[in-house]
C-alpha cells in the first residue's frame, strides 16, 4: 500500500504537467481571479431623438452588485453560478471570499449581468438571463429605476484579469415634458403615467425601461388642473431595440382649440376677448384672415363634463372703462367639438346669438350685446321683417353713454323681463317695429332726442298690423326741436297697442303723450276698420310736460298727443299730471286732439284748466270721463268677460283705486 501510495504521489507532477500541456482537459483551478472589470457601454439613440443628445452613459457609483458565471463550453456544464460581486472604491470584490470566480483555460465562457438577483442561478447564457428578466413597472425612483436597467456581457480572460463589456439589454424610453403652462393653475400636481410608473430624473427627463422587440405605448396625461393633456404615442417592435433610448417630446402643448362663432363676425358687435369654460378662463384670439375663428389659448380640449362655456367680446360700443362685456353663456349642448382638428363650433346667429330665428326656435337675447344684435339681423326693409326674438334674462344697458336703437324684426317678446339703466340721444330700446313687440319693459332710463320721433319702447310703428303689446316705460324722456314723443311708442300708425303703461316722465317741445306720441290711421268709420289703429287697455302715471313756451304750437295729452284718422281709443286712463308751459296750447288730460277718431270708455285725472279732449276735429267721444268718487265717476270692476274694465284685461280694484294691468307684478316686486 505504501508503493501504490508513493507511485501515486509520483505520478501527480506527471498529471500536472500533461493538464497543462492539454488545457482543455481542464475543469478546476485553485487560482482565483486576481481582477474582474467592467466597462459599460451607454445607451444609443433611437426613434424621436435627436443627434446632440448626450448623458447616457451608464457608470457604477459602488455598492452595485453583478453576477457572474463560467460555463463549460463541453457538456454546457456551468462550472461557477451566478457568483456574486459587489463595487466598491473603485474595484469590484467577491461579496464572498469562499464565492469566487476562478481561472480556467480554453472551452470556457464567461458571462455577466447587472443588478445581482438570487433568481438568475442557473442560466447559461446572457439569452436566458435576458429572457427571464422583466423590469418592473414602478420604477419612480433611482433604485427601482436601475433595477429595471438590466446590463449583460460576455467575460475575456487575459492571464488573471476577468473583463466584461457590459451593453444594456432593455430599451430605454425618455419624456421630456416642457412644463411652461398656458394657465395660472398649479400641476396637479405631476404627469401620470399609465403603464409603467417613470423616474424623474433631477433635470426633469422622465426614464423607464421595457422589454425590447415588442410594441410599446406610452401613455399619460399631465397639465395644469383645469386642462390636462393626455398624451399617447405607440411605438412599434422594431424601434423598441435593445441599448436604444427612445426620446419623446411631449411639451406643453401650446396649440389650443379654435373656436368657430358660426355667423357672428367680429365687426358686429365686437371681437371675441376670451372664453371661462367650467370656471376656467382662455384668452382668444382672432385667427388671421377669418371673420369668425378665435385661438382659445390654453385650451387643448373640452373638458368632461362640460357645464359651462361662456363667450366674451370687446364690445365696441361699450364704455371704455366696460369694454369685456358677456356675449353668450352657450347652451352646452349645442356645442359641436372635432378632436382632431381641434375645433369646437358654437353656432351663432351675426347678431351673436342662438337659436333659428324662427317663431318655433327664436334667436335668444340674453346680454346687452345681444341686445345690441338684433338690429344687426333682419332687413332694412321694416315689410319683410322674418327674424323672432325671446329675451330670457333681464338687461342692464348701464355699460352703454349713448344706446342705438335696434329694429325689432317680425317678433320681439320680452317675456316680462327688464331692461333698465338705458341711456341714449337716438331714443328708446326699437328704432322700428317690424312686427310684434310684447312683454318688453324699459324699468330705468333717460333718454334725450332732438328732431326725431322717440318712444321708450319703440320710436316708429308704421308697418300695417303691427302690434305692441304689454309693455311699459318708466324711463324719464326729454324730446326738443319737433318730433313725436311718447312713452312707450313715439310714432304708432296703423297698429294695435294694448295693455301698455307708462310711469316715466315725458317733456315734449310739440307733440307728446304718455303712452303714444302721435298715431294714424286710414279709415275713419269703425264699421270699416282697415287699416287703422287701436288703443286699449293703456295708462299713463307719469308726468307729461309740453315745454314750448310758444302759444298753440303743438298737443299733449295723457295718453296720446293727437289721434288722426284712427279708429278708436278706449278701456285707457291718465293719472299724470299734465303741464304747460305756454298757452293755449292743445292739452288734454287723454288727448290734446281729437281728429276723425273715436275715444270710448277712457278716464283721466282732472287737471286745471285741462280737458278731456282738448281740441275735437271731427272726432267722437263716448263715455270719456274724469275719475270722479264723489260722483261715482270711476270705471267698475266685474268679472263680466265683457266689461272692458273688468278681470278679463285688468286686476281687481275697487272705487278710488286705479286699475293695474294683467301682466303686471304684485307692488313688492315692482316694475
Amino acid at each position: 500500500m505504501k508503493r501504490i501510495a508513493e507511485k501515486i504521489i509520483l505520478l501527480a507532477p506527471l498529471v500536472s504537467l500533461f493538464m497543462s500541456c492539454s488545457p482543455e482537459l481542464e475543469d478546476t483551478s485553485e487560482k482565483t481571479i486576481a481582477s474582474l472589470q467592467v466597462t459599460l457601454n451607454g445607451f444609443r439613440g433611437g426613434v424621436d431623438t435627436r443627434a446632440q443628445e448626450s448623458g447616457y452613459q451608464t457608470s457604477f457609483t459602488g455598492n452595485e452588485q453583478i453576477g457572474v458565471f463560467a460555463l463549460k463550453n463541453s457538456g454546457n456544464v456551468i462550472l461557477e453560478n451566478n457568483v456574486p460581486y459587489k463595487y466598491s472604491a473603485g474595484a469590484w470584490h467577491p461579496v464572498n471570499t469562499n464565492n469566487q470566480i476562478h481561472v480556467y483555460g480554453a472551452g470556457i465562457t464567461y458571462y455577466a449581468y447587472y443588478p445581482y438577483n438570487v433568481s438568475m442561478d442557473g442560466k447559461k447564457s446572457v439569452a436566458e438571463i435576458t429572457s427571464a428578466f422583466t423590469p418592473p413597472a414602478d420604477q419612480s425612483d433611482y433604485d427601482k429605476y436601475t433595477s429595471a436597467d438590466l446590463m449583460t456581457g460576455a467575460g475575456t480572460l487575459n492571464g488573471g484579469t476577468l473583463a466584461f463589456s457590459f451593453t444594456h439589454a432593455m430599451s430605454l424610453i425618455e419624456i421630456q415634458i416642457n412644463e411652461t403652462s398656458n394657465s395660472d393653475a398649479p400641476y396637479d400636481p405631476a404627469p401620470v403615467f399609465y403603464g409603467m410608473a417613470p423616474w424623474k430624473m433631477p433635470d426633469g427627463i422622465y426614464r423607464y425601461l421595457v422589454r425590447p422587440g415588442a410594441d410599446a405605448e406610452v401613455a399619460f396625461d399631465y397639465g395644469p388642473a383645469d386642462n390636462r393633456y393626455a398624451y399617447q404615442k405607440s411605438l412599434a417592435a422594431a424601434d423598441v431595440k435593445a441599448g436604444n433610448y427612445t426620446r419623446i417630446a411631449a411639451p406643453f402643448k401650446n396649440f389650443s382649440m379654435t373656436l368657430n362663432t358660426g355667423s357672428y363676425v367680429a365687426t358686429t358687435l365686437g371681437p371675441v376677448s376670451k372664453v371661462i369654460v367650467n370656471g376656467n378662463e382662455y384668452a382668444a384670439t382672432a385667427v388671421s384672415g377669418s371673420s369668425n375663428e378665435y385661438i382659445l389659448n390654453g385650451l387643448r380640449k373640452i373638458p368632461e363634463p362640460l357645464a359651462s362655456f361662456d363667450v366674451y367680446i370687446t364690445d365696441n360700443l361699450a364704455k371704455a372703462e366696460s369694454k369685456e362685456q358677456l356675449l353668450v353663456s352657450a347652451t352646452t349642448t349645442n356645442l359641436t367639438v372635432n378632436a382632431n382638428t381641434l375645433t369646437v363650433t358654437l353656432p351663432l346667429s351675426a347678431g351673436g346669438m342662438e337659436g333659428a330665428g324662427t317663431e318655433a326656435d327664436p334667436y335668444r337675447v340674453t346680454t346687452p350685446p345681444q341686445l345690441r344684435g338684433v338690429g344687426k339681423e333682419g332687413t332694412e326693409n321694416v315689410e319683410a321683417e322674418t327674424e323672432c326674438y325671446v329675451q330670457t334674462q333681464d338687461i342692464d344697458l348701464n355699460m352703454y353713454a349713448n344706446w342705438i336703437p335696434v329694429k325689432s324684426g317680425l317678433l320681439y317678446d320680452g317675456k316680462g323681463f327688464k331692461i333698465s339703466n338705458l341711456k341714449s340721444t337716438r331714443g328708446g330700446i326699437f328704432s322700428y317695429s317690424g312686427g310684434t313687440i310684447q312683454n318688453v319693459h324699459l324699468a330705468s332710463g333717460e333718454i334725450k332726442v332732438s328732431g326725431i320721433s322717440v318712444g321708450g319702447i319703440v320710436n316708429k310703428s308704421d308697418r300695417s298690423g303691427c302690434k305692441i303689446l304689454k309693455c311699459s316705460n318708466a324711463a324719464t324722456i326729454v324730446s326738443t326741436n319737433g318730433g313725436d314723443v311718447g312713452g312707450v311708442i313715439g310714432e304708432g300708425r296703423h297698429c294695435i297697442i294694448e295693455y301698455c303703461k307708462n310711469s316715466g316722465n315725458v317733456t315734449a317741445d310739440v307733440y307728446g303723450g304718455g303712452v303714444i306720441g302721435l298715431t294714424w290711421g286710414n279709415q275713419i268709420d269703425p264699421g270699416n276698420p282697415g287699416m287703422d289703429t287701436e288703443i286699449r287697455y293703456c295708462y299713463n302715471t307719469g308726468t307729461i310736460t309740453k315745454s314750448n313756451a310758444r302759444n298753440g304750437d303743438g298737443h299733449c295729452g295723457g295718453i296720446l298727443s293727437r289721434l288722426v284718422r284712427t279708429l278708436v281709443m278706449e278701456y285707457c286712463y291718465n293719472a299724470g299730471q299734465i303741464i304747460d308751459k305756454g298757452s293755449n296750447n292743445a292739452i288734454g288730460s287723454l288727448t290734446g286732439e281729437l281728429d276723425n277718431s273715436y275715444s270710448r270708455n277712457n278716464y283721466g285725472i282732472s287737471i286745471l284748466n285741462v280737458k278731456l279732449h282738448c281740441s275735437n276735429n271731427n272726432g267722437s267721444s263716448t263715455n270719456d270721463a274724469f275719475f270722479d268718487t264723489a260722483s261715482n265717476k270711476w270705471p267698475v270692476y266685474s268679472t263680466d268677460s265683457s266689461n272692458g274694465w273688468g278681470s278679463a284685461h285688468w286686476k281687481s280694484y275697487s272705487q278710488g283705486q286705479y286699475p293695474k294691468l294683467l301682466w303686471e307684478p304684485n307692488e313688492e316686486e315692482g316694475l
